[in-house]
């Protein structure tokens, strides 16, 4: 009979951990799973945010940006995103609200064709990632909702130090779990 009070115990509380945290973060896995179930190129009738398709190459990079040029399209997504990203919630975190995006606007291979200006020997985009500049509006702008001190230059950083650089290791992984940032360990003056 105790045996049978523990084993009870014990799935009350792992139902009610369950129910707090699909409650507190079910938009947000909602949204990332709609975004991942529309794995497909974007097609000229789908335009909607909620039917955003992954950008995987170059040319869906530039109809993206030609989209988002149009301002009720940019803050549609904005509005979407704050299910993902709520606001204040990633206060000196925004690379790891940046991956979270990333990882819902775009393919992980998608990283491997570009670089941040465009100079490459190998054969990758001759165009820079920088040069589109709605969709770097519409990253900083999501960014900033999680994180207000995040600002372009941090974006910049981001892309170049974290996205661009690690590509190939991210586009191989088997994405079994989610893309964070490693904080570094900070030395004591003391020592």
């Amino acid at each position: 009979q105790m045996k049978k009070a523990i084993v009870e115990a014990v799935n009350q509380s792992a139902r009610q951990a369950v129910e707090d945290c699909l409650g507190e973060n079910f938009p947000r896995f909602a949204a990332m799973l709609d975004m991942n179930r529309n794995h497909q190129p974007a097609s000229e009738e789908d335009k909607s945010v909620e039917n955003h398709r992954l950008v995987d190459d170059e040319d869906d990079l530039t109809e993206f940006n030609k989209m988002l040029a149009r301002k009720e399209l940019f803050d549609e997504y904005v509005k979407y995103f704050t299910k993902i990203i709520p606001p204040a919630t990633y206060s000196g975190k925004g690379d790891a609200a940046c991956y979270i995006i990333v990882d819902c606007l775009f393919t992980r291979g998608f990283w491997n064709h570009f670089t941040w200006t465009g100079i490459n020997r190998g054969n990758k985009s001759k165009r820079g990632f920088r040069e589109f500049a709605n969709v770097l509006g519409l990253l900083l702008a999501i960014v900033s909702i999680g994180d207000p001190s995040y600002n372009s230059k941090m974006l910049e950083l981001f892309c170049k130090n974290r996205l661009f650089r690690y590509s190939k290791a991210r586009a191989t992984n088997k994405m079994l779990r989610q893309s964070t940032c490693r904080t570094k360990a900070k030395r004591d003056a003391a020592v």
